[in-house]
């Protein structure tokens, strides 16, 4: 299972809420196609942590913007 970032070295972890989006073709000869996006550690869908005060939506509007150059 990929892992993001690096484990603290004091042993203290936290939940960080994240926000990922699943975006399908439309009907057609290309259909049932997903969107990932090439990262670091390989192919993962667009999305991540939800920064202090965003919404879920908001940080996936964010993070499509930032990933995918898309906003919607």
């Amino acid at each position: 299972m990929p892992r993001f970032g690096e484990p603290p070295t004091d042993g203290i972890y936290w939940t960080r809420p994240g926000a990922y989006g699943l975006v399908f073709d439309a009907p057609g000869a290309d259909a049932g196609r997903l969107l990932v996006v090439r990262g670091e550690r390989g192919w993962v869908l667009p999305g991540g942590g939800i920064d202090g005060g965003e919404t879920a939506e908001e940080a996936l509007r964010r993070e499509f913007l930032e990933e995918v150059g898309m906003a919607g």
